[in-house]
């Protein structure tokens, strides 16, 4: 009886610790900036940034499925992340990707930038871009149409402030439907939504180069061109 006892026991014990553990683990998509507070979402199955969308266990320093965020310095002509200058005018562009539609009336997208690096979005001006996407009214679709997907770019166009702290800051961009968020006013940049998507991505502002940098580099793009043109005699 007593052995029966130690069996029934130890098997409790031991489901107990493997159900713990498979409890624990719970997959969601994570922000990825050092320091700052977590935000995170469950499900990209309405609404994502790119077409890609990373579950994780746990946060990851940079998670590399962000594919929806992306900046261009020469007003449109290329896309990327490269490094920002201090006053420059910036043109940013958020790729929201709907892989299918529910009841909810709208989706959320809101932008913030940390300034001043304090390792929060709450400040003033921080908040630098917010859009909603009723796609319904825009293309028609009617509840139960049934698609394979649809894409929607927003762009918008930023100058980098004078009071903009120098070097690395970051950026967090964040999708989610109405259901989740009804008032886009009051979307937060932390904490938990089921619905959408998170992604920080990291700037580097530098400063103005000084004017007696740019005449020496003039002098000596000139320099170079006069001694081709004698070479080339």
């Amino acid at each position: 009886m007593l052995k029966r006892l130690s069996i029934s026991v130890l098997a409790c014990l031991l489901f107990a610790g493997l159900s713990g553990t498979a409890l624990a683990t719970s997959y969601y998509d994570y922000s990825d900036a050092t320091g700052y507070t977590q935000a995170k979402h469950s499900t990209a199955d309405w609404q994502r940034l790119g077409r890609n969308w990373d579950a994780e266990s746990s946060q990851k320093a940079i998670d590399t499925s962000d594919d929806g965020v992306s900046w261009s310095i020469d007003n449109g002509l290329t896309w990327g992340h490269k490094d920002l200058t201090a006053g420059q005018t910036v043109k940013f562009k958020f790729d929201m990707y709907k892989k299918e539609w529910g009841r909810h009336l709208e989706d959320h997208l809101k932008v913030w930038i940390d300034w001043n690096q304090d390792k929060d979005f709450t400040d003033a001006g921080e908040t630098v871009y917010q859009a909603a996407w009723d796609f319904k009214k825009e293309n028609g679709y009617q509840y139960g149409d049934g698609f394979a997907g649809i894409s929607k770019s927003f762009f918008t166009s930023i100058t980098i402030p004078d009071y903009a702290k120098l070097g690395d800051t970051w950026l967090r961009a964040r999708v989610v439907c109405s259901a989740d968020n009804p008032d886009l006013n009051k979307m937060t940049s932390t904490d938990y939504y089921w619905q959408g998507e998170v992604e920080d991505w990291k700037l580097t502002v530098n400063p103005v180069p000084e004017p007696s940098t740019m005449l020496l580099v003039g002098l000596g793009l000139g320099g170079l061109a006069v001694f081709r043109r004698k070479f080339q005699k």
